[in-house]
């Protein structure tokens, strides 16, 4: 499918489409080597963007205890104990990050992780959460989930999310430097909703001299009036055509990109695309589904989250104002 402006004046360009700024930055720890792979990233985009950092982290020691309606019980000792040991934690890395000229803020909570890291990050209006997931998968993720995956499907702002793949004995040093971003990877689908992440991007790949690298996979069936080689080459020319259209838009705003098309499942195609060309950076959207619907289906940005090597930022529909400006200069299927 091709799409074309069908809007007088749309100008084919991304300025008509607000991009979101990022005042307050979340990083949720745990004090992990897992978490420290996260660190730099959390320090580095608070740093570069001026931005206050909120360090956060949820103490939920084991259950020792719970009355008859089965509500955990803490000794208030121990619960004291365990904030006091946490806050003197987190008070040390914030100077660490103040030393870097990063501005913080601290805070402790307590309860379960994925909850708290929610409604901290809507209660302080945070502009984006920076997290470490160690891309939990078999049976033991399909009943109980990932705080990052569980954090994407209900936050109300993007979630950056970094794997963690060192050895215990590899500690990360933050120097407050941003690791390198210099190729980010955006895959499209044609929609407004996959649109919608690149005036997001915009402004980092600006700042960090980046690359986007915009794919599409695309895939057919038979039709009645074409055998299906017929419909693979005629998707094919499509979204090639299409992504160009998007490349030229985005030069237009002083950001390269290069297109790639390649066929076949969506979710292989990606992750095999992100392993053979390791880009720093991998950004979509995600519907944000919830409740037996993801149980059965899953979402594919998840499963790239889940997945994916390098560090992957995903924007959840509900964060996405610019949705409402992309309706308003719709794009027609022609």
């Amino acid at each position: 499918m091709v799409l074309t402006s069908c809007v007088n004046d749309v100008r084919s360009g991304l300025q008509d489409v607000p991009a979101m700024p990022i005042q307050r930055i979340l990083f949720p720890t745990d004090f992990s080597v897992s978490a420290e792979a996260a660190w730099p990233y959390a320090a580095g985009l608070a740093r570069q963007g001026g931005a206050e950092l909120h360090l956060l982290h949820v103490v939920a020691p084991p259950a020792i205890g719970a009355s008859p309606d089965g509500t955990v019980l803490w000794p208030p000792p121990l619960v004291s104990e365990f904030l006091a040991e946490a806050q003197a934690a987190v008070d040390n890395l914030a100077d660490r990050m103040l030393g870097l000229g990063v501005a913080t803020r601290t805070q402790v909570s307590f309860g379960d992780t994925a909850p708290e890291i929610i409604a901290y990050a809507a209660a302080q209006g945070i502009g984006l959460i920076v997290m470490a997931t160690t891309g939990r998968t078999g049976a033991a993720h399909l009943l109980l989930g990932s705080v990052a995956e569980l954090v994407v499907r209900h936050a109300t702002c993007p979630v950056l999310t970094i794997r963690h793949d060192r050895p215990a004995a590899q500690r990360q040093v933050i120097t407050g430097a941003l690791p390198r971003l210099r190729r980010i990877l955006v895959p499209l689908d044609g929609s407004e909703l996959a649109e919608a992440v690149l005036p997001q991007i915009v402004g980092l790949a600006k700042r960090n001299g980046a690359e986007l690298r915009l794919l599409r996979v695309a895939h057919a069936h038979a039709l009645r009036d074409a055998d299906l080689a017929t419909a693979q080459l005629r998707v094919v020319q499509e979204a090639e055509a299409y992504l160009a259209g998007v490349a030229h838009r985005l030069a237009a705003e002083g950001v390269s990109a290069s297109p790639a098309v390649r066929y076949g499942g969506t979710l292989e195609e990606i992750l095999d695309d992100i392993w053979v060309n390791r880009p720093d950076l991998v950004a979509m959207s995600t519907h944000g589904r919830t409740g037996l619907t993801h149980l059965l289906l899953g979402s594919v940005a998840e499963q790239v989250l889940r997945a994916s090597p390098v560090p992957v930022l995903l924007f959840p529909a509900r964060t996405l104002p610019a949705l409402d400006a992309l309706q308003a200069a719709r794009w027609a299927i022609a």
